[in-house]
């Protein structure tokens, strides 16, 4: 029997018919959004339509939707390019209109997306700096078809706003993953953490933020830290420190938000210093043997580095040049470990890549570290889809069954979705989210 939601077909195809599928154009009356720079991402799924392939959940909070909303998030069948379900943010003129997590389900049933945005108060008119009052909107999404299953307003603030949202582990205790909302206003001078219960939809803790801590680039899982029960979370900061260049890692403690520790850049070499550091950063296997998993985080200067989890030590650098000895002067703007069933003890770290310069005097790759980064694998160039287009990688399922799993990376400017190998960064696939997609297909906040 062919797999349906709602009235959409999602037989697995063979592969030549479903790449053709994937490589298609845009069909009649499909919506077009105006795409911001560095906005996109892409998130695995599971398989949601029996094809033995994990669905995506591609997102990008600023572009323009249908109507006057702002963010879109579609998702869809790498495999097939068949689109699953749309859903828009609300009608804003500034800010980031939405931004979206999943989180694993603990039953025995599908997970479940946390969506988030803004939504404007009273029936002005927005100034053109949108010094409106704000509410935070949490919605929390069936990932299999998008169906609302809670929302819940937040927290109240005025003018610009922009979020981060990302799973945080359980850190209430009741058996369910919780998420940490992020969020900063004006110009990165004021912010806030909040940790939502995901089965509740009502914050349990708050973080305020200054200055120039204020702004958050992404946070991270890290499982119970100082073994008290709760999960703790690292929050990267990369305009933290002099003229907000240096950059930081913030541990947070889940039980009552006290830090527990910090992580500060560490000089690469007497030439060049990692700047804006914790940009990005990804979950890394224990390599020191302590049980408790270690971390990745990236900044400017192509700083990658691994640190433990248990206490934040430096346990790994990357080097500052390649092979041929060029240096390396990128921005690592997403990390990514990709397991390896050949050798299970030390994966891969994908790095989505900004290189030299910016838009046409840059170049957008995804870097590949092996031996915990003390070597450079390759360095996968793909197709440059549009200028200033932002790569942000994402770990997925093994799709050309060598043993590697493989990597979604994201072209946020021409909204176009790769895989790329795992084992050689060659391109297997590729879906344009836009492609099928028309406005009566967006699910409306």
């Amino acid at each position: 029997m062919t797999a349906m939601i709602g009235s959409i077909p999602l037989m697995a195809l063979a592969y030549q018919q479903s790449n053709a599928r994937l490589e298609s154009g845009k069909s009649e009356g499909a919506v077009e959004c105006s795409a911001a720079c560095h906005s996109a991402f892409t998130k695995r799924l599971e398989d949601l339509d029996g094809d033995s392939f994990p669905e995506v959940l591609f997102v990008d909070g600023r572009a323009r939707g249908p109507g006057k909303t702002t963010g879109i998030a579609i998702v869809g069948s790498m495999k097939t390019g068949a689109l699953v379900y749309a859903i828009c943010g609300a009608e804003l003129r500034s800010g980031s209109g939405l931004s979206v997590c999943t989180l694993q389900s603990k039953e025995d049933r599908f997970d479940t997306l946390i969506a988030v945005t803004a939504v404007t108060e009273g029936s002005t008119p927005e100034s053109k700096f949108g010094m409106r009052r704000r509410v935070t909107a949490l919605k929390q999404l069936e990932a299999i078809t998008g169906r609302p299953l809670a929302r819940r307003e937040l927290s109240q603030h005025t003018g610009f706003v922009d979020h981060r949202i990302a799973d945080v582990g359980d850190v209430d205790g009741d058996g369910a993953d919780d998420v940490a909302l992020a969020s900063y206003c004006g110009n990165f001078n004021s912010g806030w953490i909040e940790l939502v219960s995901s089965s509740k939809m009502e914050v349990i803790r708050s973080i305020e933020l200054k200055s120039n801590d204020a702004f958050v680039s992404s946070m991270l899982s890290l499982g119970d830290v100082n073994k008290d029960g709760y999960g703790d979370f690292a929050v990267g900061q990369p305009l933290f420190g002099h003229e907000g260049m240096e950059g930081r890692v913030v541990v947070y403690s889940g039980a009552d938000c006290s830090v527990l520790y910090v992580v500060e850049p560490i000089r690469v070499d007497t030439v060049q210093s990692p700047q804006n550091c914790g940009v990005s950063l990804a979950r890394h296997p224990d390599i020191d043997g302590d049980k408790i998993c270690e971390f990745v985080y990236c900044g400017w200067n192509s700083f990658v580095a691994i640190s433990s989890g248990a206490d934040g030590k430096l346990l790994s650098i990357s080097p500052s040049s390649n092979r041929s000895g060029d240096r390396l002067d990128g921005f690592g703007e997403s990390v990514i470990t990709l397991f390896d069933r050949r050798n299970e003890e030390i994966p891969y770290v994908v790095v989505g890549m900004h290189e030299r310069g910016w838009g046409n005097d840059g170049s957008y790759h995804a870097t590949w570290f092996g031996d915990h980064l003390k070597k450079i694998m390759f360095v996968a160039h793909g197709d440059m889809e549009a200028q200033h287009s932002q790569v942000s990688v994402e770990a997925y399922a093994d799709f050309d069954s060598d043993g590697v799993e493989d990597v979604l990376a994201t072209y946020s400017a021409g909204h176009v979705v790769k895989i790329l190998s795992g084992l050689t960064g060659r391109v297997l696939a590729t879906w344009h989210p836009l492609g099928k997609v028309t406005e009566k297909d967006f699910k409306k906040w």
